[in-house]
């Protein structure tokens, strides 16, 4: 039963599902989270009067290349292969500058859509070109219909991130101990702050009832 369900989970969701998903996280709510949390920079110009520089909304946008200095186009990962090009794509910022005398706000301005740098894409996330894509339409952008994408390119060259294993954060888990302790099973959790990104591991130990 086991076995199915795993074949049925992959013949659903392909071999790289979790890399994709976890990208797709990233460019749709993570990124977000980190110039949210990010602090304006403050530049000191007098004892009275700030200089402030806040970071609004985040845009990623799609892989693209440069046409003529001024204007871009679309690229798909086989013009990149070919080409030895990095698969990217330029994020633009929200920047609302202001500034501050005696703790009031004497002038303030939005800045949207600034660009602010590039970023790799992974291929065949949200953000790729080709997510809309049908499989014969993949085939005639010049790429392989057995290709279920989970990677970057960079330089031209196929960049893979590997995934690590590890428990879930603030969950419990209960263990078997060694046959050599005294105790039969212990429990232990890893809190994570979702703040300051602090763990702490605790333990707990089960001893057995000989009663």
């Amino acid at each position: 039963m086991q076995s199915k369900i795993i074949e049925s989970f992959f013949e659903e969701k392909g071999v790289v599902a979790a890399q994709i998903d976890s990208f797709n996280s990233f460019t749709n709510d993570g990124i977000y989270k980190i110039f949210e949390d990010m602090s304006a920079i403050e530049v000191d110009v007098s004892e009275s009067e700030k200089y402030i520089i806040k970071f609004n909304q985040v845009y990623v946008s799609t892989p693209s290349v440069p046409v003529d200095g001024v204007s871009t186009r679309k690229i798909n990962p086989s013009e990149a292969r070919l080409r030895d090009l990095t698969y990217e794509a330029p994020v633009f910022l929200d920047i609302v500058e202001q500034r501050v005398k005696d703790d009031r706000i004497v002038f303030s301005k939005l800045h949207p859509h600034v660009s602010g740098f590039n970023m790799p894409i992974m291929v065949q996330s949200s953000k790729c070109n080709l997510s809309s894509k049908t499989e014969s339409e993949r085939v005639m952008a010049d790429e392989c219909q057995s290709d279920f994408g989970g990677y970057f390119i960079v330089n031209g060259k196929e960049r893979v991130l590997i995934g690590q294993e590890r428990q879930n954060y603030n969950q419990v888990f209960v263990f078997c101990d060694k046959e050599a302790s005294k105790y039969t099973h212990f429990a232990q959790i890893r809190s994570m702050s979702e703040e300051t990104s602090h763990s702490v591991l605790i333990k707990a130990h089960i001893k057995p009832d000989l009663s």
